[in-house]
Parts: C-alpha cells; sequence; structure tokens
C-alpha cells in the first residue's frame, strides 16, 4: 500500500517572489506499479487559477510532459516519466512506463508552488494524493503565505491644459482614474501646486456624495483630500479637481506663466 513519507514541510511563499519548493525530501513509499500511477496536488478552498504548480532544478512541466533531465553516457538528456494536467488550483500527474521509485521521488521532490494573486491569502493548504490502483495515500502541506502592499496608480493624468484668466475653474483632468491592485478603497489623496504658484491661485474639488473631504492649503500650495473610500469615489473626485485663480495678473507679469500640478493617492499604508 502506497504511503507518504517526509511530507512535512512548511514553506513560505512571499506575494511576486519565486516560486517555493513543497517538500524536498518527501517520498512515496510501497507503490505497487508506477507506470499509470497518479500524483494529485490540489489547493484547499476550491477551484482557483491563482495557484501555479511548477517543477525546480531536473523537474521540468512543459506542453503537458513531465520531464527529468538526466545525465546518459556523459549527455544530458531530458526523459518524460509523464503527462500532466493543471487546472484551476489542481496539478494531476500520471506517470508512464519510464517511471522508477527514484523518478517518481525526484519529480515529488521538485514541485514548486507560486500565488499569482495580488490579494493571496495568508496560507493554503496542498492536498496530495498518489494513487497506484491499490489503496491511495493521501497527505498535506501548508504554506504560509506573505502578503504585499501594492502602491495605488493614476493613470489618465491630462499632460497640459490651458486656463483663461478670469475664467470660471478649470477641471484639471477630467480622465483621471485611481486604481490598486489589492484593495478596493483609497485612505487620501494631494494635489500639489509645485512649481508656478501666485497668491490668488486654488485648487478645488467636487465631493458630493463621498465621504470625502478637501481642504487646499494656500501656504503650502497643496489641496488635501482625506477619508477612507472607494476607488471609484476617489476618481470621481480627483476628475473634478480644478485650478482657478482671484489674482488679475495670474502670470505675475509673465514670470510665472504656467503652473505644474503634483498628484499622489495613497491607500493608507
Amino acid at each position: 500500500m502506497a504511503a507518504f513519507s517526509g511530507l512535512d514541510n512548511n514553506p513560505a511563499f512571499t506575494e511576486d517572489d519565486p516560486a517555493v519548493v513543497l517538500d524536498g525530501d518527501a517520498v512515496v513509499l510501497g507503490v505497487f506499479n508506477y507506470e499509470g500511477a497518479t500524483l494529485a496536488l490540489k489547493a484547499a478552498g476550491g477551484a482557483a487559477a491563482d495557484h501555479v504548480f511548477d517543477g525546480i532544478g531536473t523537474l521540468s512541466l512543459s506542453d503537458g510532459q513531465v520531464l527529468l533531465t538526466e545525465t546518459q553516457a556523459g549527455e544530458a538528456i531530458s526523459i518524460p516519466v509523464g503527462s500532466f494536467t493543471q487546472i484551476d488550483g489542481e496539478l494531476v500527474i500520471t506517470f508512464n512506463a519510464e517511471a522508477t521509485e527514484a523518478r517518481v521521488n525526484s519529480v515529488l521532490q521538485q514541485l514548486t508552488y507560486a500565488n499569482s494573486s495580488q490579494r493571496p491569502p495568508s496560507s493554503v493548504t496542498i492536498s496530495y494524493t498518489f494513487d497506484d490502483g491499490q489503496a491511495p495515500a493521501s497527505d498535506s502541506v501548508i504554506i504560509s503565505i506573505t502578503a504585499v502592499n501594492d502602491q495605488p496608480a493614476l493613470d489618465f493624468v491630462t499632460a497640459e491644459v490651458g486656463y483663461e484668466p478670469g475664467a470660471p475653474a478649470l477641471a484639471l483632468s477630467p480622465s483621471i482614474a485611481a486604481s490598486d491592485l489589492d484593495s478596493e478603497t483609497l485612505g487620501g489623496a494631494e494635489v500639489r501646486i509645485a512649481a508656478g504658484f501666485v497668491v490668488g491661485d486654488v485648487l478645488s474639488a467636487d465631493t458630493a456624495g463621498t465621504s470625502i473631504v478637501a481642504i487646499f492649503d494656500s501656504s503650502t500650495h497643496v489641496l488635501t483630500l482625506s477619508g477612507v473610500d472607494t476607488l471609484a469615489n476617489y476618481s470621481r473626485v480627483l476628475a473634478s479637481v480644478s485650478f482657478s485663480s482671484t489674482n488679475p495678473d495670474p502670470t505675475d507679469g509673465g514670470a510665472e506663466p504656467a503652473r505644474t500640478i503634483e498628484w499622489q493617492v495613497g491607500d493608507g499604508s
């Protein structure tokens, strides 16, 4: 009767880092027949394409084939020891006539795991099942996962707009959009007149219908948006950010013919 031995590793994976070896010294014992036997690895929690299995070292999973690189007569060759499928977080390897105890265990010891999600769970359990047609062997490993906070981003920022002195407030970037791979909310934003400020310049925003508070500080030339709210609401408020000037000569006699505007968003971290 088949049984796993040494399948007791607790690997740790960090978001966006290379895949980790699941267990480098595990073996399967008591196998009745390797040809036609299957090794199945399945991530707990239901189907999810974020769970990615692969091989390292001499093991390669490529084009549906399980390949082991071996040196024979001084030459490195790839030995196909089986076929595989990988669908929605489940890897199933079916071994062929080239599969021996040593080769099967080499495959088992060189399997890797990665999670492609930008919002991965804190841990995932991988169940193992080896079935040689007799009583299947079952075991599992638990992978701890460290998530990495992704920076929010701003897209579709207008490069240049023109303001006529004395005109109503001008929306600076009506198509701007905020995004964040691992959060549905933002914690704040700043829009700054970074260069060219003259007395009378004002930045304003329409926050109606949101929990966002907008305050412009003329001494620092910064419009601060604060309060946790959705990406959609922050995008809408940022798109409403407008420039105006009460200065009768906003170019300061031609010395400041333009303003440089800087945008910054934060997710709280």
